[in-house]
């Protein structure tokens, strides 16, 4: 932990299209749910049930809310439900999640995704910087091929663990994409808290968005 396990790479970010809610926050403590926004689009994704283990490197043809801005695109509106299919009420897949607007002097991305109680649910590294998608439902295996790095959780699984409230309730969930200045090594001595810590210490620009994880009663 520490700068002796980061090494600086300087590559040339691409620039990408996308949607999504832009932030500068640190990703860490999040508000309580909010109402979604009134309008906003999302990518398409895949159907559930039909997997697929490619990163996007091109990306989708939607407008941006701010152009120009590093933003994410999700499947659901910012703010918003994010579907039943995403945890333990329904299949229990992980969510696209897209970018945009790489910033120059990117070594690579990571990807965050946490609940209000702070416990890191999905957590990928290494995620090369002309890549501008991770698609609905990718494997660790699939991510892996891609040369990611799938970080154990806090619930002790290096993959998508699905939300999964108690029946009849909500839980507010963080998206986070971190644009890292330098590559993040020696995660296999490190947990998923000290990791973040050390993304908001190596990031160029982070973009973050929300969304409600709703099981029925």
């Amino acid at each position: 932990m520490g700068t002796q396990r980061v090494l600086a790479r300087i590559t040339v970010a691409a620039v990408l299209l996308g949607l999504g809610a832009c932030a500068t926050g640190d990703g860490k403590t999040l508000q309580p749910p909010t109402a979604p926004a009134p309008t906003s689009s999302s990518p398409q994704s895949s159907a559930p049930g039909d997997p697929t283990d490619d990163v996007g490197t091109a990306a989708p043809e939607l407008p941006g809310e701010e152009p120009g801005a590093f933003q994410i695109a999700v499947p659901w509106v910012a703010g918003g439900e994010m579907g039943l299919r995403f945890g333990c009420a329904g299949d229990g897949v992980s969510p696209s999640v897209a970018w945009e607007s790489v910033p120059d002097g990117t070594s690579e991305i990571a990807v965050v995704i946490s609940d209000q109680a702070g416990r890191v649910h999905w957590m990928l590294l290494g995620i090369g910087p002309t890549v501008i998608a991770i698609p609905e439902a990718v494997s660790a295996e699939g991510l892996n091929r891609q040369g990611a790095e799938v970080i154990s959780n806090d619930f002790g699984v290096a993959d998508w663990t699905p939300p999964c409230p108690a029946p009849g309730t909500s839980e507010l969930f963080l998206v986070t994409v971190h644009a890292l200045s330098q590559q993040i090594e020696g995660t296999a001595l490190m947990g998923p808290a000290e990791i973040a810590d050390l993304l908001g210490f190596v990031s160029i620009a982070i973009a973050e968005v929300t969304g409600v994880y709703s099981r029925p009663a």
